[in-house]
């Protein structure tokens, strides 16, 4: 398979569904994406079922969304520095990749379901982050800690419901934790909330926190104080009850 890059933007040339009709010779298993490529277009790779590993150098300054949707096969994914955004659906629904490393200097944007139903095991966001999807981590069945940077200031409704999260570390600079943003995250043990907290949504924890009689709280947890708006009842029962502050 031949790639068309036309004024620094990768082109996918084979059109939605078509490529299980492609010959052996014409199937890409490894795509190293071109030095000097800036970016690579929406739905680019859409669907690709025989792609196992790309390599996006930090030429690439915007991967489009849905650029590698769907790519069943998708083992190893490599995106150096240089990266600034991930757009929506960028890689959702590639569930075989199985370890995930995000430049830690250049990415500042994370698009709505960017990684939903991926597989890997734990993530730290870099640092330069701004933007964080709704829902761009939900499903990942695998992801058991996180690693949230002040540089966000809000996490997204449904960002990382339905995943095995055990540990969630947000820090300083961390204002709103959006509607259904951790529900469902059945086997979370702790939770560092920052002093920076001023909001936590409707439903925000669903079925994540629980508690009993003895007096101990599950998970641990301790909220800056009591200026929080917390629009889950579930979990401002649990934190006045048990008086989980600060």
């Amino acid at each position: 398979m031949k790639l068309r890059i036309e004024n620094g933007i990768l082109y996918g040339d084979i059109p939605t569904g078509e490529w299980g009709n492609l010959e052996d010779e014409e199937r890409l298993i490894d795509l190293i994406v071109p030095e000097g490529v800036t970016e690579i277009h929406d739905n680019a790779f859409f669907g690709d079922p025989w792609i196992q590993k790309v390599v996006i150098p930090g030429t690439v300054r915007v991967i489009g969304k849905e650029a590698f949707a769907a790519c069943s096969s998708l083992k190893t994914l490599i995106i150096e520095e240089g990266v600034q955004r991930i757009e929506a659906k960028a890689f959702q629904h590639c569930c075989c990749i199985h370890s995930l490393s995000l430049p830690r200097l250049s990415l500042r944007h994370i698009g709505d379901r960017a990684f939903e139903d991926s597989r890997f095991n734990q993530i730290t966001l870099p640092e330069t982050l701004e933007y964080l999807g709704a829902a761009a981590f939900r499903y990942n069945q695998n992801l058991e800690s996180v690693t949230v940077p002040g540089t966000v200031k809000r996490i997204e409704a449904n960002t990382f419901a339905h995943c095995a999260l055990e540990t969630v570390i947000l820090h300083e600079g961390v204002e709103e934790i959006g509607e259904e943003a951790f529900a469902m995250c059945t086997e979370l043990a702790e939770i560092s909330f920052p002093s920076t907290l001023r909001k936590i949504e409707k439903n925000a924890f669903d079925c994540a926190v629980e508690y009993v009689t003895d007096g101990n709280v599950w998970p641990k947890f301790l909220l800056p104080s009591r200026d929080v708006v917390i629009e889950d009842e579930w979990f401002k029962y649990v934190a006045d009850t048990f008086n989980r502050y600060k």
